[in-house]
């Protein structure tokens, strides 16, 4: 009885080779690999566009989708053995990159240049400025050939350099991120009653192999750094903006543009320290319902300009006592009538002026209880009870605050 042979029955065939191209039109993750040994350099013989499609075989544990770049060796096998027209990639094989750059023969990136300019690429500097308007992105001149050239892999970078990133080696590019938080200078902030901080400076510092990081070619990264006592977590954008977790736990988080948040729900905070902010511009603020702030201890206001406070019902102050003090002139205008209404002795006391009670269409009078004593060189007086006197206004109906709470005088700035 002759047996039939069929997937998973043939021979097992492994092989190695060279991606020359990433371009699936199925989308599906494959490329076209130019196999040692079967195919020859010679782009006569078989050009790239002519190359077998090599399916990727993903790991079961999740859906994520990555495919090897041009000049990436990578290996796999035959799914249909001796048959070798489904060929199966499992994996990349690491190395130093020895081979130049050439597009005339094959096991190299033949890309056209106007596929490589449309590719991703690091951007060609960053500037980070202080006005408000965010990071300055310089991307690299693709209308340039010769700059067109030097992104086709391998680049100038990655020769003679393990093909594995530097950012697990401890070997940063110019344009890496992290390199760029490197030189980065950190200056002091200041915020309100002359409160300073700081943000942490980058704590890079990975031995091998300790460092599990994932770089994409347009400059984002991603880090888990287990390195004894630097154990951290970075996310990075190839702008700058990056989120860092800290061995201690801290969280420090740097946007490089504007900055959005959006909650459709409700938002909790609980910080129990201290909340620092520094804002170099404008603050709004506008809560469509009411707005209750409490201070378990004394609150501070101080604007260097005119402060406005418009109240569109009552205006209700409660306070031990209330001191005012006005270096020019003040103005009281009110609507209706005025009262005051003090326990106390009532003191109009003007040390080098005079004082004045002016009426136009009404008149003043003063009565008094006990005695009344006036110098003056023409004033009226009326003694007892005179008609129209106003009623005295009454104590606003405010609950007390609470008792003075127990600050929590935890140092600032703690990383």
């Amino acid at each position: 009885m002759n047996e039939k042979n069929y997937m998973g029955m043939d021979g097992f065939i492994w092989w190695m080779g060279v991606v020359e191209s990433r371009q699936d039109p199925l989308k599906l993750g494959r490329c076209q690999v130019r196999f040692f040994g079967y195919h020859s350099d010679s782009l006569t013989d078989i050009p790239s566009a002519d190359l077998p499609w090599a399916t990727p075989a993903h790991s079961l544990n999740n859906h994520t989708f990555s495919t090897p770049k041009e000049t990436d060796v990578v290996f796999g096998f035959f799914a249909d053995g001796n048959s070798r027209q489904m060929p199966i990639m499992i994996g990349i094989i690491p190395g130093i990159e020895t081979n130049p750059p050439s597009t005339g023969t094959g096991y190299h990136d033949l890309r056209a240049n106007n596929v490589i300019a449309a590719a991703p690429k690091v951007p060609a500097a960053r500037t980070y400025v202080s006005d408000g308007s965010g990071v300055k992105i310089k991307e690299l001149d693709t209308t340039n050939p010769s700059v067109v050239s030097s992104l086709r892999y391998p680049r100038a970078t990655d020769l003679g350099n393990n093909s594995i990133t530097g950012l697990t080696r401890g070997a940063l590019l110019p344009t890496d991120v992290m390199q760029s938080r490197l030189n980065e200078s950190y200056p002091k902030i200041t915020s309100a009653n002359k409160v300073t901080f700081q943000e942490p400076k980058p704590i890079y510092s990975p031995v091998y192999p300790y460092n599990q990081a994932l770089a994409t070619e347009s400059g984002h990264s991603l880090e888990f750094e287990d390195t004894q006592g630097k154990e951290r977590i970075t996310i990075s954008h190839r702008t700058g903006t990056f989120t860092e977790y800290y061995p201690t736990g801290s969280k420090i988080e740097e946007v490089v543009k504007n900055n959005y948040k959006v909650v459709f729900a409700d938002d909790f905070i609980h910080v129990m320290g201290h909340v620092v902010v520094a804002v170099d511009s404008d603050v709004f603020i506008k809560a469509n319902g009411d707005i209750w702030i409490e201070g378990g201890n004394d609150m501070n206001v101080a604007v260097s300009g005119t402060m406005n406070l418009s109240v569109g019902e009552a205006l209700n102050i409660k306070a031990k006592s209330l001191n005012i003090d006005i270096a020019q002139d003040a103005t009281l205008i009110t609507g209706g009538n005025q009262y005051f209404s003090p326990a106390g002795d009532f003191n109009l006391d003007s040390a080098t002026g005079s004082i004045y009670l002016t009426t136009e269409v009404g008149q003043i009078e003063v009565s008094a209880t006990d005695s009344f004593d006036v110098t003056a060189a023409d004033i009226g007086l009326n003694s007892g009870t005179p008609a129209g006197l106003a009623t005295p206004g009454k104590t606003v109906n405010l609950s007390s605050p609470a008792p003075r709470a127990k600050k929590n005088d935890n140092p600032i700035g703690n990383n």
